[in-house]
């Protein structure tokens, strides 16, 4: 999952599992396997020297999160940018700051973390470009 610094009306305050007495010790991390979208607590991993440890405030499913999900290349695990290189993030930063692209209107669901099967489906259907995960 990718991180998001966007909040689209009536996301704030939104925290996975609101609705549930479920306590996580770790972190909470959607998992695939065998074409299986689960929500795991898992370890929080370590901070490896030259890298950021960063906590994610939303999530958003993309393509190739669905084609793991489909059984791309055997994997399995908690997905990310596994086979893409992002470029640089400075010309993608300055369109945002400067307006010209806004990423709200990309969004087409908000949805909290404990849906994550059901966000997994919804981003699969036509037309959906963005499903967001809080």
């Amino acid at each position: 999952m990718k991180f998001v610094e966007v909040f689209p009306r009536g996301t704030r305050g939104l925290t996975p599992f609101a609705d549930s007495n479920v306590k996580f010790s770790g972190m909470i991390a959607v998992h695939l396997e065998k074409r299986r979208v689960e929500v795991r607590n898992v370890r929080r991993p370590r901070r490896t020297q030259g890298f950021a440890l960063m906590r994610l405030l939303c999530g958003g499913i993309c393509n190739t999160d669905l084609e793991l999900q489909r059984g791309y290349s055997g994997f399995s695990g908690t997905p990310g940018h596994e086979f893409s290189r992002c470029g640089r993030f400075e010309p993608a930063l300055n369109l945002l700051q400067s307006g010209q692209i806004n990423v709200i209107d990309m969004i087409s669901e908000v949805m909290p973390l404990a849906h994550a099967r059901r966000a997994f489906a919804r981003a699969a259907e036509r037309g959906v470009l963005k499903v967001l995960l809080t």
